[in-house]
């Protein structure tokens, strides 16, 4: 217990009989821990013993789905990322799926920071031609107001999902252009896909748990909804992956300037 919240909780003399803590290791797990008061002599909080603690998994937490995820796929992304993406986009190409080829690059351009986007040049009269390549485009522009925020989304709901496993990514962009309209005061706007913006990006990374441009994405939804504590649980996951992803640039300079303003609880030590 930090010292300060231990000497209020003396000070105010109301002594808590059940404490609820995490431990946490992302990313592979979040575990809540039941810490029960059995006995106490002057202020001494230290006498719970080991083996009285009860730790089970944060099942009921926002991110439990998204922990699970990153545990059935192996703890990281693979090593040879880059090369099963162009492999799979080549193929995809062979197959004149010009919509599945964009969505491969896409993925690996939001999960890495790094940009390979040459190839979606290399196939630009596939995606004039492609139906859905067409709506994805539309979609994914940034909207300048709630009409072509709306116009957006509707293009993104239109894609036939079909034509791609990667269809999930789409969701990305779905959510993103809520959180426009929300800013906008449409907090009810006409889909028929997921509403709510924070479970369309967990239903992202449940299919793919290491896209770290989700992770910053759901992190500024968390913390402008002031949900902090959930906020950096998404940062840190990003972190983890690929720390230094551009995304994060802002998410690192951030931790850096609250380590001097409040060393005593932050030590801005992630990034070494």
């Amino acid at each position: 217990m930090h010292p300060d919240i231990r000497l209020d909780i003396e000070r105010s003399s109301r002594h808590p009989q059940k404490l609820f803590v995490y431990h946490e290791n992302p990313p592979m797990n979040k575990e809540k821990i039941t810490l029960t008061l059995k006995s106490m002599q002057n202020g001494d909080y230290n006498a719970i013993p080991p083996a009285d603690y009860k730790a089970q998994p944060d099942s009921r937490g926002p991110l439990a789905t998204v922990y699970k995820s990153i545990a059935e796929h192996g703890g990281k992304p693979p090593d040879d990322l880059k090369e099963q993406t162009l492999a799979y986009y080549k193929a995809a190409v062979e197959k004149k799926n010009y919509f599945d080829a964009v969505l491969a690059i896409t993925e690996y351009g939001l999960q890495t920071g790094e940009n390979i986007g040459a190839e979606m040049a290399a196939i630009k009269n596939g995606i004039a031609e492609d139906p859905d390549c067409q709506k994805f485009v539309a979609g994914v522009q940034s909207p300048q107001n709630e009409k072509a925020a709306s116009i957006a989304l509707g293009a993104l709901d239109m894609i036939d999902r079909s034509k791609s496993p990667k269809s999930y990514l789409i969701d990305i962009f779905r959510a993103n252009l809520l959180i426009t309209m929300a800013d906008n005061g449409l907090r009810d706007p006409k889909t028929s896909q997921e509403s709510d913006p924070a479970k369309a990006f967990i239903k992202v990374l449940e299919q793919n748990p290491f896209i770290a441009g989700v992770y910053n994405d759901l992190g500024n939804y968390y913390e402008s909804a002031y949900m902090h504590g959930l906020a950096w649980d998404s940062y840190e996951l990003a972190r983890r992956f690929y720390p230094r992803h551009p995304f994060l640039t802002a998410i690192n300079e951030k931790e850096q300037e609250l380590a001097k303003a409040f060393p005593q609880f932050i030590k801005g030590d992630k990034l070494k």
